[in-house]
């Protein structure tokens, strides 16, 4: 079970994840109400979190597709 590939989609779940949980919600909140109430700080780190799951999704699926 531990071959490349399965790194490479165990990589690719863990950044879907956390996209899901340190972002999805948060941003399903502002949009609900118009208002950010989770703070600056968190705001600043989700834009951040949101650009580095992303990036490591892109990543990894390119890292896949070269693999393969």
């Amino acid at each position: 079970m531990r071959t490349v590939t399965n790194y490479y989609l165990v990589n690719l779940s863990l950044a879907d994840l956390f996209m899901a949980v340190f972002n999805c919600v948060f941003n399903f909140i502002y949009m609900l109400y118009s208002h950010w109430p989770f703070g600056e700080v968190y705001c600043k780190m989700n834009y951040f979190i949101t650009n580095i799951t992303v990036a490591a999704s892109v990543f990894t699926l390119v890292a896949i597709s070269l693999d393969r």
